[in-house]
C-alpha cells in the first residue's frame, strides 16, 4: 500500500467511525432530553447539517407545498410533512411561513428530502416507497433554476429522495425485489449496518463509480456499498444535486395567493 493510499484510507475510515460516534452521541442526547425515546429524524438532521450546511439550509419536519397545491388531494392529512428537507441556499424566499410547530416550504426549493425510521423491514420500506411515489407525483416547475452548474451526472428535474434507517431487519432478496419494483427512491443509508444502497437507474453517478472502482459490474439496478458508506452517500448527493445560482419561487407565492382568492374554488 502506497503512502498516499494509506493516508487516504486513514482519513475516510476516521470519517466513517466519527459518523457512527456522532449518531450514538446525538441519540443519547435526544434520549436524555425525552425519556420516552428519541427522534431519528433529529439525529440525521444534525449530521447532515454538520457536513452540508455550507451548501444547503436544513429544515426538520417541514410541510411541503407544491405550486398547484395538488398535495391536498394526493396525500393524506399531514402526509406532506417530511422528516428532513435540504433547501438550496440560493432559494428566494426559502420559507412560506414558519410557526412555533412547523415550517411550510415549496417543493421547488428542495434539493433533497429524507425520510427516517428506526428499522428497515418489509413494512417500513413499503410504506416509505409509497409516500415517495406520492411525493413524486407532485408538479415541479421545470424553470425553477437559473444558471445551473454541477457535475455531468446531476439530476435537475426533481429533488433527490433519501431513506435513512438505524438498522436493517429484512432478507436481502425481499428487499431487492421491493426496491427493484420502485423507481421513486434514490439512496438508502442504514447506519448500524454500515451500508448505502443506491438506485443505479436514477443516480447517473452510481454507474460511473461502479465501473471505475469495482472489478465486476453488476446488472442489478440495486447497488450495495459497504465500504465507507457515509462518504459514498455524501458523494452521491453532491454529484447528483445541481448548484443553481438562484431558485426563484416568487411565482409559486403568486399562485398560492391566486388559489386562495380564486372565486371558483
Amino acid at each position: 500500500m502506497t503512502s498516499r493510499k494509506l493516508e487516504a484510507s486513514k482519513i475516510v475510515n476516521t470519517l466513517e467511525s466519527l459518523i457512527q460516534k456522532k449518531y450514538d452521541e446525538f441519540k443519547e442526547l435526544s434520549y436524555n432530553a425525552n425519556t420516552k425515546g428519541y427522534d431519528y429524524e433529529s439525529i440525521i438532521y444534525e449530521i447532515f447539517k454538520e457536513y452540508l450546511d455550507s451548501r444547503f439550509d436544513f429544515y426538520l419536519r417541514p410541510h411541503i407545498i407544491d405550486k398547484n397545491m395538488n398535495y391536498v388531494e394526493v396525500l393524506k392529512t399531514g402526509e406532506n410533512e417530511v422528516d428532513v428537507a435540504a433547501i438550496f441556499k440560493a432559494t428566494v424566499p426559502k420559507l412560506i411561513v414558519k410557526t412555533n410547530k412547523t415550517s411550510f416550504i415549496f417543493l421547488d426549493s428542495i434539493a433533497f428530502l429524507v425520510e427516517c425510521k428506526a428499522v428497515l423491514n418489509s413494512q417500513s420500506i413499503v410504506d416509505d416507497l409509497d409516500k415517495l411515489e406520492k411525493l413524486a407525483s407532485l408538479p415541479i416547475d421545470p424553470n425553477r433554476f437559473s444558471n445551473v452548474t454541477g457535475s455531468e451526472f446531476m439530476v435537475t428535474e426533481r429533488p433527490l429522495r433519501i431513506l435513512v434507517y438505524e438498522r436493517k431487519s429484512i432478507k436481502e432478496q425481499v428487499l431487492n425485489t421491493t426496491l427493484n419494483g420502485s423507481k421513486y427512491w434514490d439512496l438508502i443509508f442504514v447506519v448500524k449496518d454500515k451500508v448505502t444502497i443506491i438506485n443505479k437507474s436514477t443516480i447517473p453517478f452510481a454507474k460511473f463509480l461502479e465501473e471505475n472502482t469495482r472489478n465486476t459490474v453488476s446488472t442489478s439496478l440495486v447497488m450495495y456499498w459497504h465500504d465507507v458508506p457515509f462518504t459514498i452517500l455524501l458523494s452521491m448527493i453532491l454529484m447528483t444535486v445541481p448548484d443553481p445560482m438562484s431558485v426563484n419561487v416568487i411565482k409559486q407565492f403568486v399562485n398560492l395567493v391566486s388559489i386562495a382568492y380564486r372565486k371558483d374554488e
